[in-house]
């Protein structure tokens, strides 16, 4: 069973006023009118989902009523990460236009692909909510789906960034906390599986030198490494995911783009972290 959601992409009835329909669209989200140039720039901003056709009828009628252009898509899983969906006709929910894409990218998966065809170099069509389309803006200034983050964060409009808009890229405040639960609540499960392995690996290296080293850097080390790495990766893998829909970081070998070997690369970080735990050798000892 599906279920409805509402998508605003900045569009007012003939007749109405966009200056005054925008202190009760910020209103309803519950933003500052600071961001209401952002919510009437043309880009998709998914408002809410996840709901029944009653609420979703009663919500496209309500902003329907004060002008605003909404579209109500019924959305229905087909399989892990795709969806078909329907936008409801304006004049009864019996009618619908059905679009088959990926919720990620927006590409129309009916459509037969083309040699020519160039990646998506914006998230302009991807549906987010108002505080991730401010994030994805930044990462499209920063070279879009193209570049890579190391790319991005040695272009020319990274280093014109504010402090407070580097921050807004490169930090995640959720990633930092919840480190992994994050990801997998994101849906990013490889690169979750994968991020948890190189952490358990760099803390078998710090198995291998403690005692080198003193103990507040080895303690620091080992509570900040997977918080600092989650948290720092945290926007940019979502803003892929949503983007490309992208699943594991592009430039590793194809081998990594399989599940299995990334289990097996978890379970082996496992051991290893096991395998050189000091306490654990000192105990064989």
């Amino acid at each position: 069973m599906g279920t409805y959601k509402i998508v605003f992409k900045g569009q007012i009835k003939d007749g109405h006023n966009k200056e005054k329909l925008k202190a009760p669209l910020c209103k309803f989200l519950k933003v500052s009118i600071e961001k209401a140039d952002i919510l009437f720039s043309g880009k998709a901003f998914l408002l809410k989902k996840g709901l029944s056709e009653e609420t979703a009828q009663k919500l496209h009628a309500s902003l329907d009523k004060i002008g605003l252009v909404s579209h109500l898509i019924y959305e229905e899983a087909v399989t892990e990460g795709i969806t078909t969906q329907h936008e409801e006709a304006k004049s009864s929910s019996a009618q619908r236009q059905a679009i088959s894409h990926c919720p990620h990218c927006g590409g129309d998966l009916l459509k037969a692909p083309s040699m020519n065809e160039q990646p998506n170099t914006t998230s302009t069509n991807v549906e987010v909510k108002l505080s991730w389309r401010t994030v994805f803006d930044l990462f499209d200034r920063m070279g879009g789906p193209s570049a890579d983050l190391t790319q991005m964060k040695k272009s020319e409009t990274y280093q014109n960034f504010t402090f407070s808009q580097k921050m807004k890229v490169n930090f995640s405040i959720w990633g930092f906390v919840f480190v992994q639960f994050y990801y997998f609540y994101r849906g990013m499960w490889a690169k979750s599986f994968l991020l948890i392995s190189c952490t358990l690996i760099i803390m078998g290296i710090l198995n291998l030198l403690h005692g080198t080293i003193s103990a507040t850097l080895y303690n620091t080390a080992n509570v900040l490494i997977a918080p600092v790495l989650f948290g720092t990766l945290a926007k940019y893998d979502y803003y892929r995911l949503k983007v490309v829909n992208e699943k594991m970081y592009k430039g590793l070998p194809e081998v990594f783009s399989n599940g299995f070997v990334i289990f097996l690369l978890f379970v082996a970080s496992v051991i290893w972290v096991i395998g050189t735990d000091p306490a654990l050798t000192e105990y064989i000892q």
